[in-house]
């Protein structure tokens, strides 16, 4: 009955060696027994200690959000939310895109999972005009632009479609 997930927070310049594991924040929240607002409280106050990152951590009741790049921990309210390797609704295109074609898929109340994939493998890259100015070349920016990245150096390394019933039965594909 929890769930966490982290996501990388893309900055200029190389990864710091010097620093805590991004995962452990996922197995650290899985294998205690605070509830999700106290942790993520905890891991922002130790959050120099890792490279840039975003933390989702919940349960059946609540799921909280917080990045050591940006605000306090939070409530995230109901509804469809994006989150990339920036801070959680970014408007960058391919969130905006994910996010619109996610609230389609959900318009008929029946979870489509291969649909739901289909979403999340979309190598599609962002028309140019619309590509978020974050400090890497042109072409970089067009490859890492899209839902599901695929670069030699970087790149999506999982999907997971989490179905959360209103019984809170809980089922998980990846």
């Amino acid at each position: 009955g929890r769930f966490a997930a982290v996501t990388n927070v893309r900055e200029d310049g190389p990864a710091r060696a010097d620093v805590r594991s991004r995962g452990a924040l996922v197995s650290g929240f899985l294998t205690t027994t605070d509830a999700p607002a106290s942790f993520v409280t905890m891991v922002a106050q130790q959050g120099t200690q890792y490279n840039g990152f975003n933390l989702l951590a919940g349960d059946r009741t609540r799921l909280m959000y917080m990045s050591n790049r940006g605000g306090a921990p939070e409530v995230v309210p109901p509804g469809v939310h994006g989150l990339s390797n920036h801070l959680l609704n970014t408007a960058w295109p391919k969130v905006q895109q994910g996010k619109a074609r996610l609230s389609g898929a959900l318009e008929d109340y029946e979870v489509d999972v291969p649909k739901l994939f289909d979403i999340l493998g979309d190598r599609s890259p962002a028309l140019a005009g619309l590509l978020p100015h974050t400090g890497v070349a042109p072409e970089r920016e067009r490859m890492l632009s899209a839902l599901h990245v695929l670069a030699g150096d970087y790149g999506t390394r999982t999907a997971t479609v989490l179905l959360v019933s209103s019984d809170g039965r809980v089922v998980c594909y990846e």
